[in-house]
């Protein structure tokens, strides 16, 4: 996704490349300023930024949309968007929770 490619050039370009509690809460303040919008950090997904309607979680237990992680692993990353720390595997669980909270938080069916 274009966007997870600038983000990441941008983190890098602002704290240097690598995981470390800077990206992090730099990711995380970013999330935070998006919630403005009405929307709780939790349902936004750390690749788009954008409310998930499929989210999955990673070996890192952080959810992301499907959509957006399946796109990242598959240009061959290994790392997690999010923390940038090595995922150890590719495996993506439905979170089911996640995503009846935004549902219901929604109105969604």
């Amino acid at each position: 996704a274009v966007v997870s490619t600038q983000s990441t050039g941008l983190l890098d370009a602002i704290i240097g490349p690598g995981p470390g509690p800077t990206r992090a809460k730099l990711h995380q303040s970013v999330l935070l300023l998006r919630c403005f919008d009405g929307a709780p950090p939790e349902f936004l997904c750390p690749i788009s930024m954008e409310i998930m309607t499929d989210p999955v979680v990673t070996t890192d237990g952080h959810s992301y949309e499907r959509s957006n992680i399946t796109e990242w692993l598959t240009a061959g990353h290994n790392t997690s968007p999010f923390t940038n720390t090595t995922l150890s595997t590719n495996s993506l669980v439905t979170n089911h929770n996640l995503r009846k909270i935004i549902q219901t938080a929604f109105l969604v069916e």
